[in-house]
């Protein structure tokens, strides 16, 4: 509708498949529902979600998906259920190395509220997606249901890498981006303590402009400038996970520590990297972003 506009609530950037790495893992699933929580940066009348397979191996089938409104450990608010299409269908295959933004679901969401997004998968997949916390039910299709006693709680790839909201307002996303210390590793699971969400509740707390930035979290741990690896690299993922993403207006950047980490290593895919490397980087991440009108603020560099 005219004076409406889209805004980014929360978004995750996309993964490889990956192997389990340890206890209580999951990768692949077949005729289960997985329930992903999500909390949203910003408030709106609508909401459309964006699926992910541009890191995916095959085309990925999906039968249903639903959002509500969600405690932080997957229970949905009664009367917030809502069946999520694409297209006018409920469900759909998403090419290898696409996305997919549904239509727009009437659901009135506010800032900082938890949003739970269920997938039902009606055969095997292994979605190239960010490995979160996520419910896996029992087999069969449970994504309209509130609660699922039997389900099991696992690391395991969220098919969902974005939320936006539509609102009267344009509003100001701030799009944090980085590695591990971005991403919150370390942080307690559930207590929302990683740094970009705790600048989200410092900013909202403040006067005039400085409470309608929206902060995006978009790191992924193990993350570096110049080679892939924990995902891919920062030069190949800026344009998808910060230039593109819905109300940009300002870009926090905070990485390279894992590529000084990895910078002498003879091994690597890349061989030994010099403080110009690193800077050249910058340089070229801060180009691409002042050539879309963009602020770009970078982060220190912590001990190592």
């Amino acid at each position: 509708p005219t004076g409406r506009h889209w805004v980014a609530a929360w978004y995750s950037p996309p993964f490889p498949p990956t192997a389990v790495w340890g206890c209580n893992q999951v990768r692949t699933f077949s005729h289960q529902t997985v329930r992903q929580v999500v909390r949203l940066e910003a408030g709106g009348d609508r909401v459309r979600i964006r699926l992910t397979n541009e890191l995916g191996l095959s085309p990925l089938q999906f039968g249903e998906v639903h959002v509500a409104l969600s405690s932080p450990n997957g229970v949905t608010e009664p009367g917030t259920d809502r069946t999520v299409t694409f297209g006018g269908k409920r469900g759909a295959t998403i090419p290898t190395g696409k996305a997919l933004v549904s239509d727009a679901v009437d659901l009135k969401v506010h800032r900082f509220q938890e949003l739970a997004i269920s997938v039902y998968y009606p055969s095997g997949v292994a979605p190239g997606g960010h490995l979160a916390q996520l419910e896996i039910s029992p087999p069969g299709n449970h994504a309209a249901e509130a609660l699922w006693p039997q389900a099991g709680r696992s690391q395991a790839p969220g098919l969902a890498s974005g939320v936006d909201v539509e609102a009267a307002s344009p509003g100001k996303v701030l799009v944090a981006f980085g590695d591990s210390i971005t991403e919150g590793f370390c942080s307690t699971e559930g207590t929302h303590r990683d740094y970009p969400e705790v600048l989200a509740k410092l900013l909202a707390a403040q006067g005039g402009g400085d409470r309608s930035w929206i902060v995006i979290n978009s790191g992924i741990s193990g993350n570096r400038l110049l080679h892939d690896g924990a995902g891919q690299k920062a030069l190949a993922r800026f344009g998808r996970d910060a230039l593109d993403i819905p109300g940009v207006r300002a870009i926090l950047l905070l990485e390279g520590i894992n590529d000084i980490g990895w910078a002498f290593d003879p091994q690597g895919n890349g061989g030994p990297l010099t403080a110009d490397d690193i800077i050249a980087a910058y340089r070229n991440l801060i180009g691409r972003a002042h050539a879309k009108g963009l602020r770009v603020f970078l982060g220190t560099l912590t001990p190592y």
